[in-house]
């Protein structure tokens, strides 16, 4: 079931790439940063990392803008922590649609806020024996800063976020390369 569920949110994602990319301007970008866990998860996971790439569109002329994104991420579990094998881990899958709001300055210091929900796979790997995974509604949201102004084609940014689904909980910052590609 949770290999479906996988596939089904993979063909998602690359049909909800396929969309904007039909669009004028986008900008493509990459992430990636720590991760530390919170909720019960920080019961038994140790801060991680995160990476996650996607595509976003101008929506209107107002600083709005949509798209989605694809993630992964890892925490190794505390050893310290009852019936927790050394090797133990937990991969984070996500695929989420976007949406967010770029605060207008007279500045090459753009902010931004934004939100997104989707899909959050929680996978667990343990050292020995066979990985269960379990696929919930994922949720995040986050602010930023993008540097460079609007004759660039390259922007790099950093950011803060907090993504979470029933089981699996996390705050990260991140930095990352924002491509402008398009009009």
């Amino acid at each position: 079931m949770s290999k479906r569920v996988t596939l089904a949110a993979a063909g998602f994602l690359l049909m909800a790439l396929a969309m904007p990319l039909t669009a004028g301007a986008q900008l493509v970008y990459v992430l990636g940063g720590p991760t530390f866990p919170v909720g019960d998860f920080s019961d038994f996971a140790n801060t991680g990392w995160f990476a996650a790439g996607g595509v976003t569109f101008p929506v209107g002329e107002s600083g709005l803008w949509a798209g989605v994104e694809g993630s992964y991420g890892q925490n190794n579990h505390d050893e310290s922590v009852l019936n927790v094998t050394i090797g133990d881990k937990t991969n984070l899958i996500g695929a989420m649609a976007v949406l967010g709001y770029d605060i207008p300055t007279a500045s090459n210091v753009q902010p931004f806020i934004w939100g997104g929900l989707g899909l959050l796979v929680h996978r667990f790997s343990p050292a020995t024996g066979s990985s269960d995974s379990e696929s919930n509604f994922g949720y995040q949201f986050g602010a930023g800063l993008s540097f460079g102004g609007d004759e660039s084609s390259v922007h790099p940014f950093i950011e803060g976020r907090y993504e979470g689904a029933e089981v699996s909980k996390f705050v990260s910052v991140e930095a990352g390369l924002a491509f402008g590609v398009g009009n």
